[in-house]
Parts: C-alpha cells; structure tokens; sequence
C-alpha cells in the first residue's frame, strides 16, 4: 500500500496471520488494510484532537492475535515545545472502546495477544501499562539519558511479560506488577524493544546500531553490531524463532533465536516500524509512505 502524498507512515502492526494489517500516519490517520493490501477503512484521528492541537501523528500501534482489537497511540502537538499522547483502543468496525491521556508524546505501542494487556512508551520517561478497560495499572521510569527521557515499551503475547527501554541505554524485563527481573546496558538509547511469549527472548535495538538478544535470565546470547545504521524498530515471534529488525538505512534483517541472521533486504528510505505474524512467515514493514508484506523466508 501506499498512503497520502507527503505523509510518512509512521507504525505498522497485523494480526497473527497477517489477514489483517493497519497502518497509522504521521497526519494521524490509522488504515486498516486487508492481506491483499486494499483499503477497508480509515480513521482521521487528526478529527477528532482538541481545536489547540496543531498535529496529530500515529506514533504507537498495536493489533491483538485475532484482529479484533488494536491500541493506537496518538502524539499532540500544540505548537509548543510539549507534546501530549493519547492512547486509544478500537474494534475491527473501527469502534472505539476508550481513549487515555499521557504526559507525553507516545513512543510506540504494544498488546498482549488476548487484548486485555497493553503497554506503551512515551517520551515523558515512563512506560504505561493498562487494562482492557483503559485504566493505567502502572507506570515505570527509568534513569533520563541526554537530552529529553524517551522510554519504549513492549508487552509478551501472553501478557506476564513486559519490557522498558531509555534514553539512558538501558533495556529491562519486568513482571506484571512492574517489578524488575533484570536489566542490561546497552551501547547507545533504546530505539525500541520487544519481548517473545513468557519472556523467553527479548531483544533491544538501539541508536549506535546494535541488535541485543537477551534470554528469561537477563544473559546476553548475542550482540549484533552495525554501526554504519540506527536500530529503528523490532518484532519477534511468539516461541521467539524469529526476530526483524528494520533500520535507518533502509534494511531490514532477519534472525534465528540465536541471533543468527538469515537474511537481509533493501526496501527504501529510512525503516519506521515492523510487525511479523505468529509463526513468522510473513513481516510487514514501513518506509516513507509505503507499507510492505514481505516473506518470512526473506528475498
């Protein structure tokens, strides 16, 4: 697919098997696409912010296992040097069930396979956990990096498991009460994090262009290093068999649970976002103002 002229899609997501794919904007529209990339329906998020609010992006999306539901996360700006987030949960018809105000910006989303868990970053330095009713159950903070706090977020598809990444280089595994199970460092901030089923693997990408592959224990399995790029976004399995990474440089990578990759292709411009279904046979991705369902078994 692709979108709107001028309008980078920023996130990306699908459901377990790819029938269902849904885009979101950086003029805050969500797509919902069908496995043949047609178009089944559009929400104008940007239509529904508050009159003071100049822009409205899709930074953070989210579909569950069967398609039925998915979270949005929505980034205000007003124009000021502070922006807002608003986390939104719909249905397939596309009814919106909720929507939550955060402190800042929303840096991707994340939700458990059953829809009844979710968790979302933001660039106020916390990362939110909430139930299927929109109530916030918790939120986590980190040490701030240079600069503005950004943490990421990401919660396992069983929903016992969720992982933080900051600004400060540092990624965790917490349990449901946001409790830590370990941390690691990394090499540079955290572009974005993601966590397989119960927590077995869960990985990091980060700014200086380093993959980081961690088991349930917190140990590091492997370190994959490409310091010509940036990190910019991850997704792995649930048995945690497979792991993308998409890049700054257009690439996208694949690769076993071992940290072994399989392969690697050029798509474009800079990777914003990735999704891969339940057994991984299919990745979607996206750069610029095109979505992309690709194989699992690469090129």
């Amino acid at each position: 697919m692709t979108g709107e002229p001028g309008a980078t899609v920023n996130q990306v997501t699908m459901n377990g098997d790819a029938s269902r794919l849904v885009a979101g904007s950086s003029t805050g529209k969500v797509y919902r696409l069908n496995s043949e990339g047609k178009l089944i329906w559009t929400i104008d998020g940007a239509a529904d912010a508050p009159a003071d609010v100049a822009q409205r992006s899709v930074t953070g999306l989210a579909m569950n296992l069967d398609g039925n539901r998915f979270l949005a996360g929505f980034t205000d700006d007003q124009g000021t040097e502070t922006e807002s987030g608003v986390l939104s949960l719909f249905n397939d018809n596309p009814l919106e069930f909720w929507s939550v105000a955060i402190e800042g910006a929303v840096i991707g989303a994340s939700i458990a396979d059953d829809g009844k868990g979710m968790v979302a970053g933001s660039a106020d330095g916390n990362v939110y956990s909430l139930n299927q009713d929109g109530a916030i159950r918790w939120k986590f903070e980190t040490p701030a990096g240079a600069g503005q706090p950004v943490n990421v977020g990401a919660i396992s598809s069983d929903g016992t498991r969720s992982a933080a990444g900051s600004n400060a280089g540092e990624f965790f595994l917490l349990n449901l009460e946001a409790t830590k199970i370990w941390a690691q460092t990394t090499d540079g901030p955290v572009n974005d994090v993601t966590v397989s089923l119960d927590g077995d693997r869960t990985a990091a990408g980060t700014v200086s262009g380093s993959v980081y592959i961690v088991n349930n224990q917190g140990a590091v399995i492997k370190q994959i290093s490409h310091p010509e790029t940036s990190i910019t976004s991850l997704a792995i399995n649930s048995s945690g068999s497979k792991l993308i990474a998409g890049t700054a440089d257009g690439r996208v990578f694949a690769f076993d649970k071992q940290g072994t990759m399989t392969w690697e292709v050029f798509i474009g411009g800079s990777v914003t976002s990735v999704a891969l279904t339940t057994s991984g046979n299919k990745i979607a991705a996206s750069s610029g103002n095109t979505v992309y369902l690709l194989s699992g078994d690469g090129p």
